[in-house]
């Protein structure tokens, strides 16, 4: 019993600190938030050609965004409507 609550809360203080974010996630949150998604695109690709990983996961995260926006203007473009 002791040795759980004792697991609950290390586990708990672990889990509270605070996240430790690079470059590469400011400028995926300023494109999705604020800019074209192109511009966070070619941004982040000289990033990731060099190897860091944050900026391929955001690089991804942009260019699957960007798929999403063209196929939902695609469909508006047809006709389909939310």
């Amino acid at each position: 019993m002791l040795r759980t609550i004792m697991l609950s809360v290390g586990l708990t203080a672990f889990l509270s600190l605070p996240a430790m974010a690079g470059e590469a996630a400011d400028i995926l949150r300023a494109s999705l938030y604020e800019g074209p998604l192109t511009d966070g695109i070619a941004k982040l690709e000289p990033m990731a050609k060099a190897g860091d990983q944050e900026a391929e996961f955001g690089l991804g995260m942009l260019q699957l965004v960007s798929g999403v926006e063209h196929f939902a203007q695609a469909l508006y473009r047809h006709g389909t409507a939310a």
